[in-house]
């Protein structure tokens, strides 16, 4: 017996929210009798890149191959196939740029067929409150609409960087947003960086920064002085895999690499690596999933809430 459309409501539509809401609808179409309603409420225009994806610097590069980052954990030539079919030269090995995953992103949900039955709205809009009344939930929006769900997915991305507690420094010097599209009209051609950390965001800005700006110094510090470590080539070859990146790149991460491996007084830190890109991926986050369920009295269906980090 077919039931009225389950209600999913999708609070975030960058790649996490996104890719939930193309796995619902597949779930959906793989069991006709349990039809979904998805909503995906997401504040930029476009719904897939998010902030991740949504860059415009063409060198910075997903941090692992491409068939590791399809968007269907049961289909991990997805993405490389898309890219082939728009006449991309890669191989499952390549470092796509964060762009063009962006584009790929994006298109999931045009791509997706909706099952008889189900459906999918697309929202501009942000979720401000969200009340749990016992039997559903009720979210509301930035402009004063009302929307009701089964089950809510929070696909929030991650919280602003916070500003270092020690130091000061004076606010037209510092840049608290490493994602700020102003960065690079701040920093002149000849200037000394300072990076606080040195993880996958530091290794983003680096490589704008030195593209950008050959002659500037950069200068990484962090707790524990550690570098992201490279992949491994699966399987192991003698192969190098191949990189979509602009010229200038391929010295970028050696000079920072070189910069963040001096200790505050000159000497060696204890980097583990000085080589990327690093490991992240889709369905690795997509599963970092915290939450509650319950079930509504009277409708004998499974409610809920979760958190995608």
């Amino acid at each position: 017996m077919v039931t009225s459309p389950e209600r999913v409501l999708v609070v975030g539509g960058g790649a996490a929210g996104t890719i939930t809401a193309v796995t619902v609808l597949r779930e959906a179409a793989a069991h006709p009798q349990r039809p979904v309603d998805v909503m995906v409420v997401e504040r930029s225009p476009v719904v897939g890149p998010g902030l991740a994806y949504g860059t415009y610097e063409t060198h910075h590069l997903l941090n692992n191959y491409a068939s590791r980052m399809s968007a269907f954990e049961d289909d991990p030539e997805h993405l490389v196939r898309w890219c082939l079919s728009r006449g991309m030269r890669i191989t499952p090995h390549t470092f796509l740029s964060r762009r063009t995953y962006g584009r790929y992103l994006a298109g999931l949900l045009d791509d997706q067929p909706i099952p008889m039955g189900s459906g999918l709205t697309r929202l501009h809009g942000e979720v401000v409150d969200l009340l749990d009344t016992g039997t559903s939930y009720r979210a509301t929006t930035a402009d004063g609409a009302v929307l009701s769900a089964d089950a809510v997915v929070l696909a929030l991305g991650n919280p602003p960087p916070l500003t270092p507690r020690s130091g000061r420094v004076e606010d037209a010097r510092l840049v608290p947003d490493p994602w700020d599209p102003d960065l690079l009209d701040r920093i002149g051609e000849r200037d000394r960086v300072l990076l606080i950390g040195t993880g996958l965001t530091a290794v983003d800005v680096a490589v704008q920064v030195s593209c950008a700006r050959p002659s500037v110094r950069l200068t990484a510090v962090s707790r524990h002085g550690l570098l992201p470590l490279r992949h491994l080539p699966e399987p192991l070859t003698s192969r190098r895999p191949s990189m979509e990146r602009c010229a200038p790149c391929a010295n970028c991460s050696p000079r920072f690499a070189d910069a963040s491996r001096r200790g505050p007084t000159g000497g060696p830190s204890s980097s583990r690596s000085s080589r990327w890109p690093t490991t992240c991926g889709p369905h690795s986050r997509s599963r970092n999933v915290t939450g509650s369920t319950a079930t509504s009295s009277g409708t004998g269906r499974s409610r809920g809430i979760a958190w995608l980090r």
